[in-house]
Protein backbone atom coordinates (compact mmCIF):
# COMPACT_ATOMS: atom_id res chain seq x y z
CA UNK A 1 0.00 0.00 0.00
CA UNK A 2 2.80 2.43 0.94
CA UNK A 3 4.68 1.68 -2.29
CA UNK A 4 1.64 2.50 -4.44
CA UNK A 5 1.06 5.65 -2.42
CA UNK A 6 4.65 6.82 -3.03
CA UNK A 7 4.25 6.22 -6.77
CA UNK A 8 1.03 8.21 -6.77
CA UNK A 9 2.81 11.06 -5.02
CA UNK A 10 5.53 11.07 -7.68
CA UNK A 11 2.95 11.20 -10.46
CA UNK A 12 0.96 13.89 -8.65
CA UNK A 13 4.15 15.96 -8.35
CA UNK A 14 4.80 15.50 -12.08
CA UNK A 15 1.27 16.66 -12.93
CA UNK A 16 1.63 19.64 -10.61
CA UNK A 17 4.96 20.54 -12.22
CA UNK A 18 3.31 20.55 -15.65
CA UNK A 19 0.47 22.69 -14.35
CA UNK A 20 3.00 25.09 -12.85
CA UNK A 21 4.43 25.80 -16.29
CA UNK A 22 1.16 27.60 -16.98
CA UNK A 23 2.12 30.09 -14.25
CA UNK A 24 5.58 30.86 -15.61
CA UNK A 25 8.18 28.95 -17.59
CA UNK A 26 10.83 29.82 -15.00
CA UNK A 27 9.30 27.09 -12.81
CA UNK A 28 10.85 24.55 -15.18
CA UNK A 29 14.26 25.19 -13.63
CA UNK A 30 12.96 23.92 -10.30
CA UNK A 31 12.70 20.57 -12.03
CA UNK A 32 16.34 19.79 -11.20
CA UNK A 33 15.28 18.93 -7.68
CA UNK A 34 12.29 16.90 -8.84
CA UNK A 35 14.41 14.95 -11.33
CA UNK A 36 16.82 14.07 -8.54
CA UNK A 37 14.01 12.85 -6.31
CA UNK A 38 12.43 10.94 -9.15
CA UNK A 39 15.67 9.22 -10.08
CA UNK A 40 16.25 8.08 -6.51
CA UNK A 41 12.63 7.16 -5.78
CA UNK A 42 11.28 5.43 -8.89
CA UNK A 43 12.07 1.75 -8.82
CA UNK A 44 14.06 1.95 -5.60
CA UNK A 45 12.21 -1.06 -4.20
CA UNK A 46 13.33 -3.27 -7.11
CA UNK A 47 16.72 -4.80 -7.76
CA UNK A 48 18.83 -5.23 -10.88
CA UNK A 49 16.96 -5.34 -14.17
CA UNK A 50 13.59 -5.07 -12.42
CA UNK A 51 14.69 -1.70 -11.02
CA UNK A 52 15.55 -0.38 -14.50
CA UNK A 53 12.20 -1.57 -15.87
CA UNK A 54 10.36 0.09 -12.98
CA UNK A 55 12.25 3.34 -13.50
CA UNK A 56 11.44 3.38 -17.23
CA UNK A 57 7.78 2.69 -16.47
CA UNK A 58 7.60 5.47 -13.92
CA UNK A 59 9.46 7.82 -16.24
CA UNK A 60 6.88 7.23 -18.95
CA UNK A 61 3.99 7.74 -16.55
CA UNK A 62 5.59 10.87 -15.09
CA UNK A 63 6.08 12.29 -18.60
CA UNK A 64 2.41 11.70 -19.37
CA UNK A 65 1.42 13.29 -16.06
CA UNK A 66 3.58 16.35 -16.80
CA UNK A 67 2.04 16.70 -20.26
CA UNK A 68 -1.43 16.36 -18.75
CA UNK A 69 -0.67 19.19 -16.34
CA UNK A 70 0.84 21.42 -19.00
CA UNK A 71 -2.21 20.86 -21.22
CA UNK A 72 -3.57 23.97 -19.50
CA UNK A 73 -1.90 25.80 -22.40
CA UNK A 74 -4.55 24.34 -24.70
CA UNK A 75 -7.00 26.77 -23.11
CA UNK A 76 -5.19 29.64 -24.87
CA UNK A 77 -6.39 28.90 -28.43
CA UNK A 78 -9.81 27.91 -27.08
CA UNK A 79 -10.18 31.25 -25.32
CA UNK A 80 -8.67 33.16 -28.25
CA UNK A 81 -11.31 31.65 -30.55
CA UNK A 82 -13.97 33.37 -28.40
CA UNK A 83 -12.59 36.75 -29.56
CA UNK A 84 -11.78 38.22 -26.13
CA UNK A 85 -11.09 41.91 -25.65
CA UNK A 86 -7.42 41.15 -25.08
CA UNK A 87 -5.56 38.33 -26.83
CA UNK A 88 -1.80 38.26 -26.27
CA UNK A 89 -1.04 35.37 -28.58
CA UNK A 90 -3.56 32.60 -27.98
CA UNK A 91 -3.75 31.95 -31.72
CA UNK A 92 0.03 31.40 -31.84
CA UNK A 93 0.40 28.66 -29.27
CA UNK A 94 4.04 27.79 -30.01
CA UNK A 95 5.07 31.44 -29.88
CA UNK A 96 3.31 31.96 -26.55
CA UNK A 97 4.69 28.81 -24.90
CA UNK A 98 8.26 29.77 -25.81
CA UNK A 99 7.96 33.17 -24.13
CA UNK A 100 5.99 35.39 -26.49
CA UNK A 101 7.26 38.97 -26.32
CA UNK A 102 9.36 38.18 -23.25
CA UNK A 103 12.24 36.19 -24.74
CA UNK A 104 14.97 37.63 -22.56
CA UNK A 105 16.90 34.47 -21.74
CA UNK A 106 20.67 34.70 -22.30
CA UNK A 107 20.34 38.37 -23.29
CA UNK A 108 22.12 39.95 -20.32
CA UNK A 109 25.43 39.73 -18.53
CA UNK A 110 25.69 36.20 -17.21
CA UNK A 111 26.81 35.82 -13.59
CA UNK A 112 27.89 39.45 -13.35
CA UNK A 113 28.93 41.14 -10.11
CA UNK A 114 25.94 43.45 -10.39
CA UNK A 115 23.55 40.51 -10.59
CA UNK A 116 25.25 38.84 -7.66
CA UNK A 117 24.80 42.02 -5.63
CA UNK A 118 21.10 42.18 -6.53
CA UNK A 119 20.75 38.55 -5.49
CA UNK A 120 22.39 39.11 -2.11
CA UNK A 121 20.39 42.28 -1.48
CA UNK A 122 17.08 40.68 -2.42
CA UNK A 123 17.68 37.59 -0.31
CA UNK A 124 18.75 39.66 2.70
CA UNK A 125 15.73 41.93 2.37
CA UNK A 126 13.16 39.20 1.82
CA UNK A 127 14.40 36.43 4.09
CA UNK A 128 16.35 38.21 6.81
CA UNK A 129 19.26 36.78 8.75
CA UNK A 130 17.27 34.42 11.06
CA UNK A 131 15.66 32.60 8.14
CA UNK A 132 18.98 32.64 6.30
CA UNK A 133 20.88 31.01 9.15
CA UNK A 134 18.17 28.42 9.79
CA UNK A 135 17.93 27.57 6.09
CA UNK A 136 21.67 26.93 5.86
CA UNK A 137 21.44 24.72 8.95
CA UNK A 138 18.39 22.96 7.51
CA UNK A 139 20.06 22.26 4.17
CA UNK A 140 23.09 20.84 5.98
CA UNK A 141 20.96 18.62 8.22
CA UNK A 142 18.84 17.43 5.30
CA UNK A 143 21.88 16.52 3.21
CA UNK A 144 23.41 14.78 6.24
CA UNK A 145 20.37 12.78 7.39
CA UNK A 146 17.94 12.88 4.39
CA UNK A 147 20.34 13.08 1.49
CA UNK A 148 17.78 12.84 -1.30
CA UNK A 149 15.57 15.55 0.20
CA UNK A 150 18.49 17.84 0.97
CA UNK A 151 20.04 17.55 -2.50
CA UNK A 152 16.63 18.00 -4.12
CA UNK A 153 16.11 21.27 -2.22
CA UNK A 154 19.61 22.43 -3.11
CA UNK A 155 19.26 21.56 -6.82
CA UNK A 156 15.88 23.27 -7.04
CA UNK A 157 17.35 26.44 -5.51
CA UNK A 158 20.34 26.29 -7.85
CA UNK A 159 18.03 25.87 -10.82
CA UNK A 160 15.94 28.87 -9.81
CA UNK A 161 19.00 31.05 -9.16
CA UNK A 162 20.39 29.99 -12.52
CA UNK A 163 17.27 31.41 -14.15
CA UNK A 164 17.82 34.62 -12.15
CA UNK A 165 21.24 35.05 -13.72
CA UNK A 166 20.09 34.23 -17.27
CA UNK A 167 16.85 36.25 -17.45
CA UNK A 168 17.51 39.88 -18.37
CA UNK A 169 14.43 41.80 -17.21
CA UNK A 170 14.18 44.82 -14.92
CA UNK A 171 12.03 43.11 -12.25
CA UNK A 172 13.98 39.87 -12.10
CA UNK A 173 13.83 39.75 -8.28
CA UNK A 174 10.27 38.41 -8.42
CA UNK A 175 11.65 35.22 -9.95
CA UNK A 176 13.51 34.52 -6.72
CA UNK A 177 10.25 33.75 -4.93
CA UNK A 178 10.56 29.96 -5.50
CA UNK A 179 14.02 30.01 -3.92
CA UNK A 180 12.71 31.99 -0.97
CA UNK A 181 9.90 29.47 -0.49
CA UNK A 182 12.40 26.60 -0.60
CA UNK A 183 14.66 28.38 1.87
CA UNK A 184 11.70 28.65 4.24
CA UNK A 185 11.23 24.88 3.92
CA UNK A 186 14.92 24.40 4.71
CA UNK A 187 14.57 26.80 7.66
CA UNK A 188 11.78 24.59 8.99
CA UNK A 189 14.10 21.58 8.81
CA UNK A 190 16.78 23.61 10.59
CA UNK A 191 14.38 24.65 13.31
CA UNK A 192 13.21 21.08 13.78
CA UNK A 193 16.82 19.92 13.97
CA UNK A 194 17.73 22.21 16.85
CA UNK A 195 16.21 19.85 19.41
CA UNK A 196 18.19 16.80 18.31
CA UNK A 197 21.83 17.12 19.26
CA UNK A 198 21.53 19.37 22.33
CA UNK A 199 20.40 18.63 25.90
CA UNK A 200 17.23 20.57 26.43
CA UNK A 201 17.05 20.94 22.69
CA UNK A 202 13.28 21.13 22.67
CA UNK A 203 13.45 24.28 24.76
CA UNK A 204 16.08 25.72 22.40
CA UNK A 205 13.98 25.06 19.31
CA UNK A 206 10.88 26.51 20.98
CA UNK A 207 12.79 29.63 21.98
CA UNK A 208 14.22 30.06 18.49
CA UNK A 209 10.75 29.56 16.99
CA UNK A 210 9.34 32.27 19.28
CA UNK A 211 12.15 34.68 18.35
CA UNK A 212 11.62 33.91 14.66
CA UNK A 213 7.87 34.52 14.85
CA UNK A 214 8.41 37.84 16.64
CA UNK A 215 11.07 38.84 14.12
CA UNK A 216 8.85 38.06 11.13
CA UNK A 217 5.86 39.80 12.72
CA UNK A 218 7.94 42.95 13.25
CA UNK A 219 9.17 42.84 9.64
CA UNK A 220 5.61 42.46 8.39
CA UNK A 221 4.45 45.36 10.57
CA UNK A 222 7.26 47.60 9.34
CA UNK A 223 6.77 46.67 5.67
CA UNK A 224 2.98 46.94 5.60
CA UNK A 225 2.74 50.69 4.93
CA UNK A 226 5.02 50.37 1.89
CA UNK A 227 3.33 47.22 0.58
CA UNK A 228 -0.29 48.25 1.15
CA UNK A 229 -1.59 49.31 -2.27
CA UNK A 230 -5.28 49.31 -1.34
CA UNK A 231 -5.55 53.09 -1.72
CA UNK A 232 -3.36 53.46 -4.80
CA UNK A 233 -5.33 54.85 -7.73
CA UNK A 234 -2.51 55.92 -10.05
CA UNK A 235 -3.45 53.53 -12.85
CA UNK A 236 -7.11 54.54 -12.71
CA UNK A 237 -6.22 58.23 -12.71
CA UNK A 238 -3.72 57.83 -15.56
CA UNK A 239 -6.15 55.89 -17.73
CA UNK A 240 -8.93 58.38 -17.05
CA UNK A 241 -6.72 61.32 -18.05
CA UNK A 242 -5.69 59.55 -21.26
CA UNK A 243 -9.32 58.89 -22.16
CA UNK A 244 -10.32 62.47 -21.42
CA UNK A 245 -7.43 64.44 -22.89
CA UNK A 246 -5.95 62.61 -25.88
CA UNK A 247 -6.87 64.39 -29.13
CA UNK A 248 -9.29 62.72 -31.52
CA UNK A 249 -7.68 60.06 -33.73
CA UNK A 250 -4.35 60.29 -31.93
CA UNK A 251 -1.78 57.55 -32.42
CA UNK A 252 0.08 55.95 -29.51
CA UNK A 253 3.49 54.61 -30.51
CA UNK A 254 5.48 52.21 -28.33
CA UNK A 255 8.72 50.28 -28.64
CA UNK A 256 7.98 47.49 -26.12
CA UNK A 257 10.46 48.77 -23.54
CA UNK A 258 9.92 47.96 -19.85
CA UNK A 259 9.30 51.64 -19.07
CA UNK A 260 6.46 51.80 -21.61
CA UNK A 261 4.79 48.51 -20.73
CA UNK A 262 2.93 49.58 -17.59
CA UNK A 263 1.40 52.61 -19.32
CA UNK A 264 0.40 50.66 -22.41
CA UNK A 265 -1.09 47.93 -20.20
CA UNK A 266 -3.30 50.50 -18.46
CA UNK A 267 -4.50 52.53 -21.44
CA UNK A 268 -3.98 50.36 -24.52
CA UNK A 269 -4.94 47.01 -23.00
CA UNK A 270 -7.37 47.82 -20.20
CA UNK A 271 -9.11 51.10 -21.01
CA UNK A 272 -9.15 50.61 -24.78
CA UNK A 273 -9.55 46.88 -25.27
CA UNK A 274 -11.21 45.69 -22.08
CA UNK A 275 -13.42 48.73 -21.40
CA UNK A 276 -13.85 49.74 -25.05
CA UNK A 277 -13.00 53.40 -24.44
CA UNK A 278 -11.37 55.68 -27.01
CA UNK A 279 -11.43 53.27 -29.96
CA UNK A 280 -10.47 56.22 -32.21
CA UNK A 281 -6.92 56.21 -30.79
CA UNK A 282 -4.60 54.11 -32.91
CA UNK A 283 -1.65 51.98 -31.77
CA UNK A 284 1.63 51.34 -33.58
CA UNK A 285 4.46 49.21 -32.20
CA UNK A 286 8.15 49.51 -33.11
CA UNK A 287 7.94 51.68 -36.25
CA UNK A 288 11.11 52.53 -38.14
CA UNK A 289 12.26 56.12 -38.59
CA UNK A 290 10.67 56.42 -42.04
CA UNK A 291 7.44 54.78 -40.86
CA UNK A 292 7.19 57.13 -37.90
CA UNK A 293 7.79 60.15 -40.14
CA UNK A 294 4.97 59.03 -42.44
CA UNK A 295 2.64 58.64 -39.47
CA UNK A 296 3.34 62.22 -38.41
CA UNK A 297 2.84 63.47 -41.97
CA UNK A 298 -0.71 62.10 -42.00
CA UNK A 299 -1.63 64.95 -39.69
CA UNK A 300 -2.78 62.72 -36.85
CA UNK A 301 -1.12 63.62 -33.52
CA UNK A 302 1.50 61.04 -32.57
CA UNK A 303 2.45 60.34 -28.95
CA UNK A 304 4.83 58.20 -26.91
CA UNK A 305 4.02 56.74 -23.51
CA UNK A 306 7.52 57.62 -22.26
CA UNK A 307 10.61 59.27 -23.70
CA UNK A 308 12.47 56.95 -26.08
CA UNK A 309 16.06 57.88 -26.84
CA UNK A 310 16.08 56.48 -30.38
CA UNK A 311 13.04 58.61 -31.27
CA UNK A 312 14.51 61.77 -29.73
CA UNK A 313 17.57 61.41 -31.98
CA UNK A 314 15.44 61.88 -35.11
CA UNK A 315 12.35 63.78 -34.00
CA UNK A 316 11.26 66.52 -31.68
CA UNK A 317 9.81 64.96 -28.50
CA UNK A 318 8.09 67.24 -25.98
CA UNK A 319 6.02 66.55 -22.85
CA UNK A 320 2.27 66.74 -23.43
CA UNK A 321 0.31 66.04 -20.27
CA UNK A 322 0.85 62.40 -19.30
CA UNK A 323 2.47 61.50 -22.65
CA UNK A 324 5.04 62.86 -25.12
CA UNK A 325 4.23 64.51 -28.45
CA UNK A 326 6.37 63.50 -31.42
CA UNK A 327 6.94 66.05 -34.21
CA UNK A 328 9.08 66.08 -37.33
CA UNK A 329 11.36 68.92 -36.21
CA UNK A 330 14.32 67.37 -34.39
CA UNK A 331 15.19 68.89 -31.02
CA UNK A 332 18.26 71.15 -31.13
Amino acid sequence: MDERRDDRRLLAAAALAGLGLGVHLSLATLGLGYIWLFHHSAGRRSEGGARAVQQRRMLGLATLATLAGSSIYLYLPIRAAMEPALDLGGQRLGWMITGGNFKYLFSGELFSAARLGRLASSMATQAGWPVGLLSVLGLGLAIRFQRDVGLALLLAIVGNLGFFFLYDVHDVEVFLLPSLALLCCAAGIGLDGLDRPLPGGQFVSSAVAAVLIIHLAMRAFDAHPQQDLSQHREAQIYGGLMVERLPAKAIMVDFSTPAEWKYKAVFGHYFQRALGQRPDVGAVTKPGVADLARLIQTGRPVFLYTEVESVARHFRVTPWGSVYLVQLERAQ
